[in-house]
């Protein structure tokens, strides 16, 4: 599982995700990708992921209960 951290998040929370797609500029297929993402919020989060993958579908977003 992947770590993707929010350089602008100033309190974050941790969610994981997964969804189906691939790393930006990459050539080929796209795959299911599972992460924990730390943002403020879940569409930082969100945010945050276009930063590394792009060509998203079925992307999921959950705070794990504490």
């Amino acid at each position: 599982m992947e770590t993707i951290r929010d350089p602008k998040a100033t309190a974050p929370r941790r969610y994981t995700v997964r969804f189906f797609g691939r790393k930006v500029g990459a050539l080929g297929t796209r795959s299911w990708v599972y992460a924990e993402i730390y943002a403020d919020d879940p569409e930082a989060a969100r945010v945050a992921i276009y930063q590394k993958y792009e060509h998203l579908s079925d992307v999921t977003i959950t705070e794990p209960q504490a």
